[in-house]
C-alpha cells in the first residue's frame, strides 16, 4: 500500500511540474471551412490579474484575439467576504450576467479558455459564457491558474456546459508562477499546435 501511495504522489508531482492536464478526449484544432483562415479566441476570467497575465502572454505568443469574461457582479475587497460570496454562487448555481459578448463568435474555430480554480471549478461567469455560445465544430483548450487542486473538476464541468465542443489538452499554471510562465506556455502552445509560426 505504501508503494502505491508513493507511486501516486510521484505521478501527481510530475503532473504539477509539467503543468499539463489531459482530458477524456483529445482534439486537434478544428478545421476551418474552405476559404477562411483558422481563427483562435482567447477567452479568460480573471479577478486578481493572475489569469489575465497568462492570457496576455498567450496572446503575445499566438496573435489570437482576446476577450475578458467579466460579469456585472461586484465582489467584496476582503478575502473572507469574497470567498463567502463565491461559495454562495456555487451553492445556488448562479449564472451571472456578462458585461459584454464576443462579437462574431461563430467565426472562431478554437477557443483557449482561461480561469482560476475556485472551489474546484471555474468561476460561475465562465459557465455563463460557455452556456451562451454555440460550440459545434469548435475546440476548447483550457488553462487554469490555481493555488491547490489544478483543474479540480473543471474539465468535466466544461464538457457538460459545452457538450458540442471538442475538449483539448489543458495547461495548469500555479498562481505563484503564472505571471512568469512564458516557457511553460510556449511548450503547451507548441504541443497543441497553436504556437505562432
Amino acid at each position: 500500500m505504501k508503494k502505491i501511495l508513493e507511486y501516486l504522489m510521484v505521478l501527481f508531482t510530475i503532473s504539477i511540474i509539467s503543468g499539463c492536464g489531459f482530458v477524456s478526449r483529445s482534439a486537434e484544432p478544428a478545421a476551418s471551412p474552405a476559404g477562411r483562415a483558422h481563427k483562435v479566441l482567447i477567452a479568460y476570467y480573471s479577478q486578481t490579474g493572475t489569469t489575465e497575465a497568462a492570457a496576455k502572454e498567450i496572446q503575445k505568443q499566438t496573435g489570437a484575439d482576446i476577450y475578458r469574461i467579466k460579469t456585472q457582479l461586484v465582489y467584496p475587497k476582503n478575502a473572507p467576504g469574497m470567498l463567502n460570496q463565491v461559495k454562495q454562487e456555487y451553492v445556488r448555481q448562479i449564472r451571472p450576467e456578462l458585461e459584454s459578448t464576443v462579437k462574431k463568435f461563430a467565426d472562431y474555430d478554437t477557443v483557449i479558455l482561461g480561469f482560476p480554480n475556485w472551489f474546484d471549478d471555474p468561476p460561475m461567469g465562465v459557465f455563463t459564457f460557455l452556456e451562451s455560445q454555440k460550440w459545434h465544430g469548435k475546440t476548447v483548450y483550457p488553462f487554469v491558474t490555481y493555488g491547490l487542486g489544478g483543474f479540480g473538476s473543471s474539465l468535466a464541468d466544461i464538457q457538460k456546459a459545452a457538450p458540442d465542443a471538442a475538449l483539448g489538452r489543458g495547461l495548469m499554471l500555479h498562481a505563484g508562477a503564472a505571471r512568469k510562465a512564458e516557457q511553460q506556455i510556449a511548450g503547451w502552445l507548441t504541443a497543441i499546435g497553436l504556437a505562432d509560426k
